[in-house]
């Protein structure tokens, strides 16, 4: 569903679960699960049009789209890499291109896209949080978190990113920049 903060309705897209909205707010990126247990993978998009089923063959079915990258031509996914580890990738749709994003060997967290999708914060095999450049520049890593900090999102600057600090109940979270 998508749903407008003006008190309209609420819009169904389609099934599953969803994962990023494109930056120009025309698709959203979704996984359902079929009856055989495996999962599709899609764009739905959010006004007029027909949702387009995700296949990139070399990632060996898990094709979900994480965000979109510079420019919102390319995609954010994550797959198995040369040596079989995670690895992030940002994938031209129209060539059908993946350029490796950081190190094979991710964590399992889910990456962060920052506004202008130039990079993402994701965990390094490390298990330290980084950010990694589109571009294929240098990473930096970012300042150690205590054991319940988790960095949910960026700053529209996308200089900055929110931490949660999830506390022992489970039941709320303090946010800081």
């Amino acid at each position: 569903y998508l749903r407008k903060t003006d008190g309209t309705p609420a819009i169904r897209l389609g099934d599953g679960a969803a994962f990023a909205v494109s930056p120009d707010g025309k698709w959203v990126s979704s996984y359902s699960t079929k009856a055989d247990g495996k999962r599709r993978y899609v764009l739905l998009p959010t006004g007029a049009g027909e949702e387009q089923e995700i296949s990139i063959s070399r990632l060996k079915g898990f094709n979900a789209v994480l965000g979109w990258g510079p420019g919102g031509r390319s995609m954010f996914v994550r797959g198995p890499g040369a040596g079989g580890k995670w690895q992030n990738y940002l994938w031209d749709s129209a060539s059908g291109s993946l350029k490796p994003v950081g190190p094979e060997g991710i964590g399992d967290a889910s990456i962060l896209v920052s506004p202008d999708g130039s990079k993402i914060v994701g965990v390094g095999p490390d298990g330290r949080w980084w950010v990694y450049r589109a571009d294929g520049g240098p990473a930096t890593p970012l300042p150690p978190f205590a054991a319940r900090d988790q960095p949910v999102g960026f700053r529209a600057d996308g200089q900055s990113i929110f931490v949660a600090n999830v506390l022992e109940d489970g039941c709320a979270m303090e946010v800081s920049v």
